[in-house]
């Protein structure tokens, strides 16, 4: 007996191989360069501002505000073609790698 979670699985797998082998291709998107320079210097200037537990509040505040931003505007906006999704994926990746400091 197969199970639909077997397909889904391989599924999930051969997109995960595949986003791999592009990966090495990608980079930032180029509207999101000056984007993300601005926010991890920006965020370097409050955390050294903020003590400690001030500064998890607005980071992680700031975290929720920009994901709620990238869904309504983005995702539920735009539909992607496979390479897209995967630049997509690339450079969400590479906005939670600037908060990745901050986090235990």
């Amino acid at each position: 007996v197969k199970r639909v979670d077997d397909d889904e699985d391989a599924e999930d797998d051969a997109l995960n191989s595949t986003y791999e082998s592009v990966h090495v291709e990608l980079s930032v998107s180029s509207e999101f360069c000056d984007a993300f320079t601005m926010l991890k210097y920006q965020l370097g200037l409050v955390a050294k501002r903020l003590a400690p537990v001030l500064f998890r509040r607005f980071w992680t505040a700031l975290c929720e505000e920009l994901n709620k931003h990238v869904f309504v505007h983005m995702v539920l906006d735009h539909s992607f073609s496979r390479r897209g999704a995967f630049q997509f994926r690339y450079d969400m990746e590479t906005l939670m790698s600037l908060f990745r400091p901050y986090t235990r």
